[in-house]
């Protein structure tokens, strides 16, 4: 592993492994380092890069806008200082956010795209609007380290209480003021205008209980792109990855549809564990090193 710590206007990132590049971007409120436990998977096929966001972590010292397009922008930048003209990109959350606008905006530098538990637009339903203007109010009243075992505790409740307290302590560590700024921005961000314009193989993953991301958004994600169909979702306990469109060779197990040349469905959570976390970065590597000619969008739900 090597680490770079943020000068001027570079983000500050950890590299692991060697070619061909894939650059992992986090969510809100935490860093890189809530990629820490599929690294060493990723990196066995892969350069992976693993940079901390405008105003999180050590990237902290660069100030706001914090857009969608400057923190795409700051992703190019990034490249460039690394020698990358293109590279495979994995977004999560808010991630795939920034993920889908550094692929909007700069098209070249992306050659293939995943997308985990993301949306194209986060304030769709009264809900969320409710929950997106309370945020920022909860922050600054409670502080980072209250609102941080608050969300962990209702938003994953599948972890166990060893991942659970690391995840909190990733969003404690953040700044209260620049995450409410960051914060507002996420509510801004919508690409549905623009789905159709991403041409790049792209893999789309999702729980099917998420409740933070509920599976709609991985829905609008595949209908704006104009994609056809959605498969019907699996109705049982635990998140299930399977292929939307053409059947991929081999049969999967519980009913599932497989990811692309596995022999079995990929059980995946919001933040797995176990054998699951290894299925899930085995089907990502899977997806990002297949040979030929992958179809425009895959759908795994």
């Amino acid at each position: 592993m090597s680490s770079f710590p943020g000068f001027s206007q570079l983000l500050s990132f950890t590299e692991h492994g060697s070619w061909p590049p894939l650059l992992l971007v986090h969510g809100s409120m935490v860093t890189g380092e809530m990629f820490n436990p599929v690294i060493d998977h990723l990196a066995t096929k892969h350069r992976v890069i693993v940079p901390d966001l405008r105003g999180h972590g050590r990237s902290r010292h660069l100030q706001p806008p914090y857009t969608a397009g400057q923190l795409a922008a700051d992703l190019t930048r990034l490249l460039d200082h690394l020698g990358i003209d293109s590279t495979a990109v994995l977004g999560y959350s808010q991630g795939g956010a920034i993920a889908q606008q550094l692929v909007l905006d700069h098209p070249r530098r992306c050659d293939r795209l995943v997308l985990s538990c993301t949306y194209a637009f986060n304030m769709a339903t009264p809900r969320e609007k409710l929950e997106g203007h309370l945020l920022p109010v909860l922050v600054h009243l409670l502080g980072m380290q209250r609102i941080a075992r608050l969300v962990v505790s209702q938003g994953t409740k599948q972890l166990g209480n060893e991942r659970a307290v690391w995840l909190a302590g990733l969003m404690a560590d953040q700044d209260r003021t620049l995450m409410v700024s960051a914060w507002r921005e996420t509510m801004a961000f919508d690409s549905r205008p623009r789905l159709g314009e991403i041409a790049c193989p792209t893999l789309i993953v999702a729980g099917s209980n998420d409740q933070a991301v509920p599976i709609r958004h991985t829905t609008m994600l595949h209908d704006r792109a104009c994609l056809g169909d959605v498969l019907p979702r699996l109705t049982r306990s635990g998140d299930t990855a399977r292929q939307s469109g053409t059947r991929a060779a081999g049969s999967g197990q519980d009913g599932g549809w497989p990811v692309p040349g596995a022999d079995e469905s990929v059980t995946v959570a919001r933040f797995a564990t176990g054998n699951a976390r290894e299925a899930l970065a085995a089907a990502i590597r899977r997806s990002l090193t297949r040979p030929g000619s992958a179809p425009p969008f895959e759908q795994h739900l």
